[in-house]
């Protein structure tokens, strides 16, 4: 990831009653359904999946940002900008209820 497109996809990284918080996400084609998701792929909650990595080399030194990604399969992958859920789960599906609790019931 480029470290402008790293900071802009993780700065939103938070979701509130109020805000869906996006993400950086790990994604994967599935090619039955045709689409883009994150069936079999995980990821650290919320921004701390997109890592810096710096190293030197020839003297200088060279900063890069990653996507920390993990799978259960080996398919073809991506990372795009996506919704968290209230647990900060890219694409997950718990929501705040009434009361705004974060799983609630009401």
């Amino acid at each position: 990831l480029k470290p402008s497109v790293a900071i802009e996809l993780s700065s939103g990284a938070k979701t509130t009653p109020e805000v869906i918080g996006e993400t950086a996400t790990c994604l994967t084609w599935d090619e039955a359904a045709k689409e883009w998701n994150n069936n079999g792929v995980s990821q650290p909650p919320g921004k701390s999946g997109v890592r810096k990595f710096c190293t030197q080399a020839g003297g200088a030194n060279l900063c890069f940002r990653f996507l920390e990604c993990y799978s259960q399969h080996l398919s073809i992958f991506s990372a795009a900008g996506k919704p968290l859920d209230c647990k900060d789960v890219p694409l997950g599906t718990t929501k705040f209820d009434g009361c705004k609790v974060c799983g609630g019931n009401n």
